[in-house]
């Protein structure tokens, strides 16, 4: 038999509940958020790369020596070259080697360097790591049939700093134009409005249930 009674208190006893779970959803979800966000960052440092050569080529080879706590995920292309295709990184006994290129020379040095871009590492955040550019050889096309190659021995040493210096330096200026949108690192509050009003609805009507079960309760005579 249907009892209104029990059904009033089962009601009242899934919303209590259901304010309980809601209430501890903010209470600890932030935490956990932060601490998510924390492990899924990624250590990356950026640093810029040029190759001095006499003419326009049609791309170039690079091969690097990293210390242990680098390890080299991309080429961040400049202007310069962004017409370029980009070959694999290639990890081989102990060195890196990448790459760009073009089918003719349509990358012409400024005052005979050129900007190729930025390599992108991966950091260990262990201080004192750096990069060896040992060599380059670049390439520059003579004629549908025929192109022409030359090797530069560098041996170039770049320090690479940690992630925090890396970002300093790469911080924006303070009067730069900011997109419109939550900027990063900026909370938003539109779920946890969204939360409190649910709560706040089920005490209410958590209150009207109680009221009206105490309402049609029978008087004991």
């Amino acid at each position: 038999m249907y009892n209104k009674y029990t059904a009033i208190h089962v009601k009242e006893k899934t919303l209590s509940v259901l304010t309980v779970l809601l209430f501890a959803i903010f209470c600890f979800s932030p935490k956990v958020y932060a601490s998510a966000s924390e492990l899924n960052v990624t250590k990356e440092v950026r640093v810029p790369i040029t190759l001095e050569v006499p003419h326009a080529i049609a791309g170039a080879e690079f091969e690097i020596e990293c210390t242990a706590g680098l390890k080299l995920i991309s080429l961040e292309k400049s202007e310069t070259i962004a017409t370029a295709y980009t070959t694999p990184i290639v990890e081989k006994n102990g060195k890196t080697y990448f790459g760009f290129y073009q089918g003719s020379n349509d990358y012409e040095p400024g005052n005979g360097v050129l900007d190729i871009g930025f390599l992108v590492f991966e950091h260990s955040e262990e201080p004192g790591q750096y990069i060896l550019v040992t060599e380059a050889k670049y390439v520059q096309v003579i004629d549908k049939d025929n192109t022409n190659s030359e090797v530069l021995i560098l041996n170039e040493k770049i320090e690479v700093p940690l992630p925090e210096e890396s970002e300093q330096v790469e911080d924006e200026p303070e009067d730069s134009e900011q997109e419109p949108g939550p900027k990063t690192g900026e909370k938003s509050y539109t779920f946890w409005i969204v939360i409190w009003i649910v709560s706040a609805a089920a005490l209410a009507v958590t209150a009207l249930l109680e009221k009206k079960k105490r309402a049609e309760r029978p008087l004991l005579t």
